[in-house]
């Protein structure tokens, strides 16, 4: 069975099994987890996304000086001739392929653990319907979303790691974009230390610094785009906030309105609003790859980027949120398997800013 879960803390719970009732995973309270932000509400999703199609980009520069003055011409007929100048160029979707299957033989229930599932079905057929079938659905629809925020900023084409392995993620786009060094990257001197202890220990200002230097390093373009937003690390943003509180800051950003205080949902910048994205530290927490049980890879990092230039690419979005449920009546085994294609692009490399 693929389902891994121990009932034991329920049947301690209770007297007789009759009373699973009141412990039914039909009125499961899921323990809440830091999820601040909806995945679509970050990215652009581009459907009908299929491996070799080319992003097509076009960049007209100003016109600024177009038109000329025909002040002195001799003829009516003699016209100021100017060229239309434009540049094309091209990247290419690559998305990856995903998916994972939970396979569960019905003949290796047990009858309590039905119980406690608040399922009520007689037969294999039935259950395939029944709440605990819908438990299933409701928890693997949340580890389907949860694998986004992975795919979108950690995925690594050269990974070992299956839950990594695929396309190339945003962050991997980014460090090739602005290597150590380069102008459009800030350097977080806390992510070089060697122990979960310093690298926790950030400097006073550290937040407002970086985020400050973020803003310097802005092209023209980014400074005009009025969808930019700085996506942050939570210890990186709240350390900015705890700087506001200590400086008194008072013309720098926007208040919470209810408590008159600077909250790290309404955190800006002089005007550019500042997102927490505690997905990317769950991920650094969790994955070997930037955890070795002594220091993280990088736990502070920082994009400033707008919405639209970090589109997703995918076969078809519906992809994201529904999932095949198969049923063999014979061999009494029925699975659950949600699949999808995936690939994310920095699509302006000159329109992004990177502090890690």
């Amino acid at each position: 069975m693929a389902v891994n879960t121990n009932i034991q803390t329920f049947i301690d719970a209770i007297s007789k099994l009759s009373n699973a009732e009141q412990l039914a995973f039909s009125n499961l309270i899921w323990k809440r987890t830091i999820q601040g932000n909806d995945f679509s509400k970050m990215h652009t999703i581009k459907n009908g996304v299929r491996s070799g199609d080319l992003i097509p980009l076009a960049d007209a520069g100003n016109g600024y000086d177009y038109m000329k003055s025909t002040k002195g011409d001799a003829s009516q007929c003699t016209g100021n001739e100017c060229n239309i100048d434009i540049t094309l160029s091209t990247k290419t979707w690559t998305p990856a392929r995903y998916n994972c299957k939970t396979e569960i033989c019905y003949k290796d229930l047990e009858s309590k653990f039905l119980d406690f599932y608040g399922s009520d079905a007689s037969s294999f057929k039935e259950m395939t319907q029944s709440a605990f079938v819908d438990f299933l659905m409701t928890l693997i629809s949340k580890k389907v979303q949860d694998s986004l925020w992975t795919k979108a900023y950690f995925a690594e084409s050269n990974s070992t790691n299956t839950a990594l392995n695929g396309h190339n993620g945003l962050f991997i786009q980014l460090e090739a974009i602005a290597p150590a060094g380069n102008s459009k990257r800030v350097e977080i001197a806390e992510n070089a230390q060697t122990t979960y202890a310093l690298q926790s220990a950030l400097g006073a200002q550290v937040g407002y610094d970086t985020y400050n230097a973020m803003l310097k390093a802005r092209s023209r373009n980014l400074k005009k785009d009025k969808k930019a937003v700085i996506y942050s690390t939570r210890a990186l943003a709240e350390n900015y906030q705890e700087w506001l509180r200590a400086s008194k800051q008072v013309n720098c950003c926007t208040k919470d309105p209810l408590t008159n205080d600077y909250s790290i949902d309404t955190l800006m910048i002089f005007g550019v609003k500042i997102v927490v994205v505690d997905e990317w530290d769950d991920i650094i927490n969790l994955f070997s790859e930037f955890n070795d049980g002594t220091k993280w890879v990088n736990p502070h990092r920082a994009v400033l980027i707008s919405k639209d230039n970090m589109p997703v690419g995918t076969i078809a979005k519906d992809n994201f949120d529904a999932f095949d449920l198969k049923v063999n009546t014979y061999d009494e085994l029925f699975k659950i398997v949600p699949e999808y294609t995936f690939d994310i692009k920095v699509v302006q490399d000159d329109d992004v800013v990177l502090a890690m």
